[in-house]
C-alpha cells in the first residue's frame, strides 16, 4: 500500500513537471511566433526601402547618361536635350509605377486565396428558421 502511494506522488510530481516544461515551452513558442511575425515586416519595409533606392538610382543613372551626352555634344540643341530629359524622366516614372502597379496586384491575388481558405474552415450551421427563410424568402 505504502509503494503505491509513493508511486502515485511520484507520478503526480512528473506529470506537474512535464505540465511546467510544456507550458514553459508553449511561452517560448509563442514568444518566437511574434518575433517571426516582427521579422517578416521588418523584411518587407526593408524589402519596399530597397525597391525604392533601386527606382531612384535607376532616375539618376538616366539623368547622369543625359548630362553625359549633353556634355559630349554641346552642339545638339537645347530643345532636343530636353525632350531627351522629359522623355528619360517619364520612363523612368513609368517603370516604378509599372513595379508599383505589379507588386499591388500579387498582393490583389493572394488577398482572395486567403478570403476563400478562411471562408472554407467556417462552417455555418443549418437551422430551421434558416431554411424556412430559404423555402419562403
Amino acid at each position: 500500500m505504502r509503494k503505491s502511494t509513493f508511486q502515485l506522488d511520484d507520478t503526480r510530481r512528473m506529470a506537474d513537471a512535464e505540465a511546467r516544461d510544456r507550458s514553459s515551452l508553449l511561452g517560448k513558442f509563442r514568444a518566437l511566433e511574434a518575433d517571426l511575425e516582427r521579422l517578416r515586416e521588418k523584411i518587407e519595409a526593408e524589402t519596399e526601402a530597397k525597391a525604392d533606392l533601386q527606382k531612384a538610382m535607376s532616375r539618376a543613372n538616366a539623368e547622369a547618361q543625359v548630362a553625359k551626352f549633353c556634355l559630349n555634344h554641346p552642339d545638339v540643341q537645347s530643345s532636343v536635350i530636353s525632350k531627351q530629359v522629359w522623355k528619360s524622366k517619364f520612363n523612368t516614372e513609368a517603370s516604378a509605377r509599372i513595379d508599383d502597379l505589379e507588386s499591388a496586384r500579387a498582393k490583389l491575388l493572394v488577398g482572395p486565396c486567403v478570403v476563400k481558405a478562411c471562408k472554407q474552415d467556417i462552417v455555418v450551421p443549418s437551422s430551421p428558421s434558416i431554411s424556412l427563410i430559404r423555402q419562403y424568402g
